[in-house]
């Protein structure tokens, strides 16, 4: 009996010390993650939908201008005023516009683990921030100059909020005007940077109205969920008036088959591989349990079915509205608008891991507690993505154009990228100055956009011939975005023939990237310049 006792509690020892090790190794990958945010910030440059959002703030017109160059977009002006104003403090540079994403992504993983510790154990918290953390699209976000990082952190503390809201009512009746109020404004940020983040914001809301009885948060909820709906639809009726692109054209689709795929690019965004082996290996072991009583974190216990339904509302929600919205307005189903409300599944990650991890001793304590710190740890391994260039070689392939001395002072036809906008003179215009014009040394002048159908006809594009000439500027065009290595070949062919030359005097000089796929990045391109073939 004594000897059994003993054994008991040298299971119990050991149990402990491998839960405060478990601590430290995850607390370990949140803050390797948190460095990995600020690693290879200039490792390549802006891609399109960053140059787009230089556009908006490469000026100095003031929040004013902010506002008329945002009202040619499709999204809330909110983080494009914030940057506005980073970038008059620390400048238009890839770094500097980068690390302010970090920060956010930083801020809404940190928002997790200092707002949840009454319901989550330190371990629970530290685990759901390290899957959060090396999660492909917080790796991605982290580093890109758009929108979805502050999204990330809005919808973090929107559910951080939410579980106060439901503890406090809960423990006492009344829920602190501090957290009212912090409700109204995250969901306030959140709705006013992305159209996506509103559907969030108003599903969160909804979900409170329905599951915690308290008055004032009710009556606060539903005053400010007024107001930001109010001026969400003024704002969006404003933007459908002013907005450059053509909604019902853009590379978004509305059929089942897209949806399912964008469904399930977004449950690839949300785990990484390392991340899911630990989910697994806590699932595996969870049902055993061992002699020695660990009793669960009471609060956490009683909110399971609460926090699990948050997630799954919300998240829920955001699908079927998107879809819906897809259907019966203007398709805007992505796998990255789904994202911005994956915060509202992180504490779940904590619940299970705490309900996982209790009331277990021996090796089977060992293996939960163990296996789940390794895999996270074997996943930051795929930080070494942070020195490949992952998006489009704008800058790359701009050098190579302006290194051709025999193109000095000459025009250089460059192509529209197809999806992202319409052939309208503001798109070529941008395409110009903002896109091939930004890398190209402040020459934008001469560059020349053409749609691809244009770029092969002689009629409108007067110097292809002319271009296939010895002696005369090599350059026979320059294309970045919506075009891949088959695509560009059959260009070149195309302009070969167009210019009556022989098969192949076109030559198709192509830029690798690498595309961040769930395992490992893909090299691809996505980046071309057309050469003359030399004799």
């Amino acid at each position: 009996m004594t000897a059994a006792v003993t054994r008991d509690a040298d299971a119990a020892v050991t149990t402990s010390r491998l839960s405060r090790a478990a601590a430290w190794g995850l607390g370990g990958v949140v803050f390797a993650a948190f460095a990995f945010a600020f690693v290879g910030l200039s490792a390549e440059g802006y891609w399109t939908d960053e140059l787009f959002t230089l556009f908006l703030v490469n000026h100095h017109g003031g929040a004013a201008e902010v506002w008329r160059r945002a009202l040619t977009d499709t999204h809330p002006p909110l983080y494009y005023l914030l940057l506005y104003a980073w970038a008059q403090v620390f400048g238009l540079s890839e770094p500097a516009l980068r690390a302010l994403s970090g920060l956010f992504c930083i801020g809404a993983v940190a928002a997790l683990v200092m707002g949840t510790h009454r319901t989550f154990s330190l371990t629970g918290r530290l685990f759901a921030a390290a899957v959060a953390a090396s999660s492909p699209f917080w790796f991605m976000q982290s580093q890109n100059v758009r929108n979805y990082a502050l999204c990330l952190l809005a919808t973090s503390i929107l559910a951080v909020l939410a579980i106060r809201a439901r503890a406090s009512q809960r423990e006492g009746g009344t829920v602190p005007a501090s957290v009212v109020a912090g409700l109204a404004l995250a969901g306030a940020v959140g709705a006013f940077s992305h159209f996506y983040a509103f559907l969030a914001t108003g599903l969160l809301y909804l979900y409170l109205i329905l599951t915690v009885p308290s008055r004032r948060l009710r009556v606060s909820l539903i005053l400010a969920g007024a107001a930001i709906f109010a001026v969400e639809v003024a704002y969006m009726r404003l933007l459908m008036r002013t907005t450059q692109q053509n909604t019902h054209d853009m590379w978004f689709r509305a059929d089942a088959p897209f949806f399912a795929h964008q469904t399930f690019e977004a449950l690839q965004g949300l785990i990484a591989p390392g991340a899911l082996a630990a989910i697994v290996a806590l699932a595996l072991t969870a049902p055993w349990r061992g002699k020695d009583r660990i009793p669960p974190r009471d609060a956490a216990r009683r909110d399971t079915g609460w926090i699990v339904g948050l997630g799954a509302f919300t998240v829920g929600g955001v699908i079927a509205a998107g879809i819906a919205i897809s259907l019966a307005f203007a398709p805007s189903y992505s796998n990255m608008n789904l994202l911005i409300a994956g915060p509202f599944l992180w504490p779940a990650l904590a619940l299970g891991y705490d309900a996982a991890t209790a009331r277990r001793s021996g090796a089977v304590a060992a293996i939960g507690l163990t296996v789940p710190v390794i895999a996270l740890v074997v996943q930051l391994a795929t930080q070494a993505e942070r020195w490949l260039p992952r998006g489009e070689a704008w800058r790359e392939s701009a050098s190579l154009v302006m290194n051709q001395p025999s193109c000095a002072g000459q025009s250089i036809p460059v192509l529209l990228p197809a999806r992202f906008g319409p052939p309208t003179p503001f798109f070529r215009g941008l395409a110009q100055r903002d896109f091939y014009g930004f890398y190209f040394a402040g020459q934008a002048a001469r560059l020349v956009p053409y749609r691809a159908d244009e770029l092969v006809d002689p009629a409108r594009n007067p110097t292809l011939r002319a271009r296939l000439s010895p002696g005369a500027c090599p350059v026979v065009a320059w294309a970045v975005h919506d075009i891949n290595r088959a695509q560009a070949q059959a260009l070149a062919d195309s302009l070969s023939r167009a210019a009556g030359a022989e098969p192949g005097a076109v030559q198709v000089v192509g830029f690798e990237t690498y595309r961040p796929v769930w395992t490992w990045p893909k090299p691809i391109q996505a980046s071309f310049v057309f050469i003359r073939r030399r004799p």
